[in-house]
Protein backbone atom coordinates (compact mmCIF):
# COMPACT_ATOMS: atom_id res chain seq x y z
CA UNK A 1 0.00 0.00 0.00
CA UNK A 2 1.31 3.43 -0.91
CA UNK A 3 2.21 6.05 1.65
CA UNK A 4 -0.64 8.34 0.56
CA UNK A 5 -3.14 5.48 0.90
CA UNK A 6 -1.94 4.68 4.41
CA UNK A 7 -2.11 8.37 5.32
CA UNK A 8 -5.71 8.62 4.08
CA UNK A 9 -6.77 5.58 6.11
CA UNK A 10 -5.05 6.95 9.22
CA UNK A 11 -6.88 10.25 8.74
CA UNK A 12 -10.21 8.46 8.44
CA UNK A 13 -9.48 6.30 11.48
CA UNK A 14 -8.66 9.40 13.52
CA UNK A 15 -11.86 11.06 12.27
CA UNK A 16 -14.16 8.22 13.38
CA UNK A 17 -12.30 7.82 16.67
CA UNK A 18 -12.76 11.52 17.44
CA UNK A 19 -16.51 11.02 16.95
CA UNK A 20 -16.61 7.94 19.14
CA UNK A 21 -17.59 5.51 16.39
CA UNK A 22 -16.91 1.90 17.33
CA UNK A 23 -14.92 0.20 14.60
CA UNK A 24 -12.51 -2.58 13.73
CA UNK A 25 -9.20 -2.10 11.93
CA UNK A 26 -8.37 -4.93 9.54
CA UNK A 27 -4.81 -6.22 9.06
CA UNK A 28 -4.61 -4.31 5.78
CA UNK A 29 -5.60 -1.07 7.51
CA UNK A 30 -9.16 -1.03 6.15
CA UNK A 31 -11.94 -0.13 8.61
CA UNK A 32 -15.32 -1.65 9.44
CA UNK A 33 -17.96 -0.38 11.82
CA UNK A 34 -21.62 -0.12 12.74
CA UNK A 35 -23.99 2.83 12.99
CA UNK A 36 -27.36 2.93 14.70
CA UNK A 37 -29.86 5.49 13.44
CA UNK A 38 -33.49 6.36 14.08
CA UNK A 39 -34.70 3.97 11.36
CA UNK A 40 -32.37 1.03 11.89
CA UNK A 41 -28.71 0.12 11.79
CA UNK A 42 -26.16 -0.39 9.06
CA UNK A 43 -22.58 -1.55 8.72
CA UNK A 44 -19.95 0.57 7.07
CA UNK A 45 -16.53 -0.09 5.59
CA UNK A 46 -13.67 2.09 4.40
CA UNK A 47 -10.98 1.00 1.98
CA UNK A 48 -8.56 2.34 -0.61
CA UNK A 49 -9.32 1.24 -4.17
CA UNK A 50 -8.66 2.12 -7.79
CA UNK A 51 -4.89 1.70 -7.74
CA UNK A 52 -5.03 3.22 -4.25
CA UNK A 53 -6.15 6.56 -5.62
CA UNK A 54 -9.62 6.60 -4.06
CA UNK A 55 -10.79 6.37 -0.46
CA UNK A 56 -14.03 4.39 -0.64
CA UNK A 57 -16.72 4.49 2.06
CA UNK A 58 -19.62 2.01 1.89
CA UNK A 59 -22.70 1.80 4.10
CA UNK A 60 -24.57 -1.53 3.99
CA UNK A 61 -28.29 -1.68 4.68
CA UNK A 62 -28.09 -4.70 6.99
CA UNK A 63 -31.00 -6.34 5.16
CA UNK A 64 -31.47 -8.45 2.05
CA UNK A 65 -34.23 -7.51 -0.37
CA UNK A 66 -36.43 -10.56 -1.13
CA UNK A 67 -35.99 -11.86 -4.66
CA UNK A 68 -39.56 -11.04 -5.71
CA UNK A 69 -39.16 -7.40 -4.58
CA UNK A 70 -35.78 -6.61 -6.11
CA UNK A 71 -37.16 -5.00 -9.25
CA UNK A 72 -39.27 -2.62 -7.14
CA UNK A 73 -36.30 -1.96 -4.84
CA UNK A 74 -34.14 -1.24 -7.89
CA UNK A 75 -36.69 1.30 -9.14
CA UNK A 76 -36.78 2.97 -5.73
CA UNK A 77 -32.97 3.18 -5.54
CA UNK A 78 -32.79 4.48 -9.13
CA UNK A 79 -35.17 7.27 -8.16
CA UNK A 80 -32.98 8.03 -5.14
CA UNK A 81 -29.83 8.07 -7.28
CA UNK A 82 -31.28 10.46 -9.84
CA UNK A 83 -29.37 13.74 -9.79
CA UNK A 84 -26.80 12.82 -7.17
CA UNK A 85 -23.49 14.45 -8.08
CA UNK A 86 -21.40 12.00 -6.05
CA UNK A 87 -22.16 8.63 -4.51
CA UNK A 88 -24.94 6.17 -5.27
CA UNK A 89 -26.97 3.27 -3.95
CA UNK A 90 -26.30 -0.19 -5.35
CA UNK A 91 -28.39 -3.36 -5.29
CA UNK A 92 -26.86 -6.79 -5.74
CA UNK A 93 -29.49 -8.69 -7.72
CA UNK A 94 -27.87 -12.01 -6.79
CA UNK A 95 -28.48 -11.83 -3.04
CA UNK A 96 -30.46 -8.62 -2.43
CA UNK A 97 -27.76 -6.75 -0.52
CA UNK A 98 -27.99 -2.94 -0.72
CA UNK A 99 -25.21 -0.47 -0.02
CA UNK A 100 -24.49 3.21 -0.50
CA UNK A 101 -21.00 4.01 -1.69
CA UNK A 102 -19.12 7.26 -1.95
CA UNK A 103 -15.46 7.96 -2.69
CA UNK A 104 -12.96 10.80 -2.75
CA UNK A 105 -9.62 11.11 -4.48
CA UNK A 106 -6.50 10.64 -2.38
CA UNK A 107 -3.90 13.28 -3.15
CA UNK A 108 -0.27 13.41 -2.14
CA UNK A 109 -1.11 15.81 0.66
CA UNK A 110 -3.79 13.56 2.11
CA UNK A 111 -7.50 14.24 2.47
CA UNK A 112 -8.94 17.43 3.93
CA UNK A 113 -11.12 17.30 7.03
CA UNK A 114 -13.93 18.88 5.01
CA UNK A 115 -13.84 16.09 2.44
CA UNK A 116 -13.68 13.43 5.14
CA UNK A 117 -16.77 14.96 6.71
CA UNK A 118 -18.57 14.84 3.38
CA UNK A 119 -17.48 11.26 2.76
CA UNK A 120 -18.62 9.90 6.11
CA UNK A 121 -21.58 12.07 7.02
CA UNK A 122 -23.31 12.11 3.65
CA UNK A 123 -23.02 8.32 3.37
CA UNK A 124 -24.69 7.88 6.73
CA UNK A 125 -27.29 10.59 6.15
CA UNK A 126 -28.31 8.92 2.90
CA UNK A 127 -28.88 5.66 4.77
CA UNK A 128 -30.85 7.48 7.45
CA UNK A 129 -32.97 9.32 4.91
CA UNK A 130 -33.72 6.45 2.54
CA UNK A 131 -33.49 3.19 4.52
CA UNK A 132 -37.09 3.47 5.74
CA UNK A 133 -38.35 3.69 2.17
CA UNK A 134 -36.25 0.71 1.16
CA UNK A 135 -37.82 -1.36 3.94
CA UNK A 136 -41.30 -0.21 2.90
CA UNK A 137 -40.77 -1.21 -0.73
CA UNK A 138 -39.06 -4.50 0.15
CA UNK A 139 -41.43 -5.74 2.84
CA UNK A 140 -44.55 -3.56 2.69
CA UNK A 141 -47.31 -2.60 0.30
CA UNK A 142 -45.68 0.63 -0.89
CA UNK A 143 -44.74 1.60 -4.43
CA UNK A 144 -41.31 3.06 -5.25
CA UNK A 145 -42.95 6.37 -6.16
CA UNK A 146 -44.78 6.54 -2.83
CA UNK A 147 -41.63 5.61 -0.93
CA UNK A 148 -39.46 8.29 -2.53
CA UNK A 149 -42.12 10.96 -2.05
CA UNK A 150 -42.44 10.04 1.62
CA UNK A 151 -38.68 9.99 2.17
CA UNK A 152 -38.12 13.41 0.65
CA UNK A 153 -41.15 14.88 2.37
CA UNK A 154 -39.68 13.83 5.73
CA UNK A 155 -36.26 15.24 4.87
CA UNK A 156 -36.54 18.25 7.18
CA UNK A 157 -33.13 18.41 8.83
CA UNK A 158 -29.90 16.41 8.57
CA UNK A 159 -30.07 13.34 10.84
CA UNK A 160 -27.98 13.66 13.99
CA UNK A 161 -25.41 11.06 13.04
CA UNK A 162 -23.12 11.82 15.97
CA UNK A 163 -25.88 11.39 18.54
CA UNK A 164 -27.46 8.26 17.12
CA UNK A 165 -28.33 5.81 19.91
CA UNK A 166 -25.46 3.42 20.57
CA UNK A 167 -25.22 -0.02 22.13
CA UNK A 168 -22.22 -0.96 24.26
CA UNK A 169 -18.85 -1.14 22.55
CA UNK A 170 -18.63 -4.90 23.14
CA UNK A 171 -22.07 -5.46 21.61
CA UNK A 172 -21.23 -3.38 18.55
CA UNK A 173 -17.89 -5.09 18.03
CA UNK A 174 -19.58 -8.48 18.21
CA UNK A 175 -22.10 -7.37 15.60
CA UNK A 176 -19.38 -6.01 13.32
CA UNK A 177 -17.56 -9.34 13.47
CA UNK A 178 -20.70 -11.04 12.17
CA UNK A 179 -20.80 -8.86 9.05
CA UNK A 180 -19.66 -10.74 5.91
CA UNK A 181 -16.57 -9.55 4.07
CA UNK A 182 -17.02 -6.62 1.70
CA UNK A 183 -17.68 -7.23 -1.95
CA UNK A 184 -15.56 -4.91 -3.62
CA UNK A 185 -37.00 10.77 -9.70
CA UNK A 186 -36.65 13.90 -10.26
CA UNK A 187 -36.93 15.81 -7.00
CA UNK A 188 -38.99 18.88 -6.32
CA UNK A 189 -35.88 20.85 -5.39
CA UNK A 190 -36.32 19.99 -1.73
CA UNK A 191 -35.04 16.42 -2.00
CA UNK A 192 -31.52 15.10 -1.51
CA UNK A 193 -30.01 17.48 -4.08
CA UNK A 194 -31.35 20.55 -2.33
CA UNK A 195 -30.61 19.30 1.18
CA UNK A 196 -27.03 18.26 0.47
CA UNK A 197 -26.45 21.51 -1.34
CA UNK A 198 -27.51 23.41 1.76
CA UNK A 199 -25.37 21.28 4.07
CA UNK A 200 -22.27 21.23 1.88
CA UNK A 201 -22.31 24.17 -0.54
CA UNK A 202 -20.16 24.00 -3.63
CA UNK A 203 -16.52 25.00 -3.32
CA UNK A 204 -16.77 26.87 -6.61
Amino acid sequence: MTAKALKALRQLRKFVECHGWVHIVEENGFLRGLRVGSVGQWHWSASVEGYEDFLMFRAYSGMYVPEDRRVSAAEYLTRVNWGQPFGNFELNFSDGMVCYRRSIAVGGGGVSDKNLQRLVYVSNWMMEWYLKGLFAVSFGDVTPQQAIESAERDMLVPPAVESAPEASDDALLATIDEQPDDQPPETDGQGHQGRLGQIFPSDN
